[in-house]
């Protein structure tokens, strides 16, 4: 929708696609905020939804601010405006490999590499965090290359939140396994961008009792929320689990409903179709009946009246002919009739 508004208004439209990724991005970090985040959506939703363009009206009806829920890349271009902070840059290019031979060129591919493969929905606005570090002139002389798998002087806590959508749970993972017993990790079942994202009782009593007394729980551990993220019950990943689940089973159940429904449908129509043709062949067959007893009936009516019409009559002079009288040589007496034949003597 927000891609269709920018589309149809040109680049000066004030929302679009770009803007929607950038405003739920900026909102990962900080889940305490999701409630604003909520309805400003909803608002902006309400917008592209009535309004088909880019008019001043229309920019003054939509009255929440987005920059507060939004990062920005761009930097003034105006001579008077301070210049732009590269401390990001700085450290994290400080703390990245050698480039060699990197180009721009190959920087830029490989950043629409990642867009396309690896997250098509906020990679393309955080190409920012190494666009620089090909060209960045210097290396942080403390950074340490390995190995990583040494024993620690003292055990430290790799803290991991489930669904941080900067620092992900399994590095933190990868990194606790890698240090074996010099740490202990701590798992967090939580939003947003570190620990502190939301408050869990279980994970603050584990840093107090190792800033305060030096010890560590004896094995990994698992720690909830305490935080509720909207009013009402509270809504946690166990939460939207059970409502996945949930949804999934009213879904399949409906498409079980569905697909019973479909099946009973085609029987019906077969059923139909069969009962047609059953009172067809049935009205097939009465009319051959009917046919053949009328044609049965005609015959033998025509076979009366011939009877009635035409007698038969038999001759009393069945042996006369043509004048001819036929004999046998075996009859007792000779003779013929004028004009006939003589009978053979033997």
């Amino acid at each position: 929708m927000a891609h269709d508004y920018k589309k149809a208004n040109g680049k000066d439209a004030p929302y679009g696609s770009a803007k929607i990724r950038n405003m739920l991005f900026a909102g990962m970090y900080a889940p305490s905020g999701w409630p604003r985040l909520a309805e400003s959506l909803a608002n902006l939703t309400e917008f592209l939804t009535t309004h088909t363009n880019s008019s001043s009206n229309s920019k003054r009806s939509f009255k929440f601010d987005t920059r507060s829920q939004t990062i920005s890349w761009e930097n003034p271009t105006n001579s008077s405006a301070p210049a732009p902070a590269y401390a990001f840059q700085a450290v994290t290019c400080a703390d990245s490999i050698d480039a060699d031979n990197v180009t721009t060129k190959m920087v830029f591919d490989e950043i629409v590499r990642v867009s396309r493969d690896v997250s098509p929905m906020f990679g393309p606005m955080w190409g920012a965090s190494s666009f620089y570090c090909h060209r960045w002139p210097a290396r942080a002389v403390e950074r340490f290359t390995g190995p990583f798998n040494k024993n620690l002087s003292n055990p430290i806590i790799v803290i991991g939140n489930e669904a941080d959508p900067i620092t992900p749970y399994i590095s933190a993972k990868k990194v606790a396994d890698t240090l074996g017993d010099s740490a202990i990790l701590v798992e967090q079942d939580d939003y947003g961008h570190a620990s502190l994202a939301m408050h869990s009782d279980c994970t603050f009593a584990i840093l107090q009792n190792y800033f305060t007394n030096g010890t560590l729980p004896t094995n990994d551990q698992f720690c909830g929320t305490n935080q509720v993220l909207f009013p009402g019950p509270g809504i946690t990943k166990k939460t939207l689990s059970a409502a996945g689940a949930s949804n999934l089973a009213a879904s399949s159940s409906s498409e079980s409903n569905t697909d019973i429904q479909s099946d009973l449908d085609d029987t019906k129509a077969r059923a139909d179709r069969l009962f047609i043709a059953v009172v067809a062949l049935t009205a097939a067959a009465g009319l051959l009946l009917v046919s053949l007893i009328g044609s049965c009936i005609v015959g033998r009516r025509n076979k009366k009246e011939t009877k009635a019409t035409h007698p038969v009559h038999f001759s009393t002079n069945m042996h006369h002919d043509q004048g001819h009288e036929y004999k046998t040589p075996y009859d007792a007496t000779t003779g013929g009739k004028a004009g006939g034949y003589a009978p053979v003597q033997t």
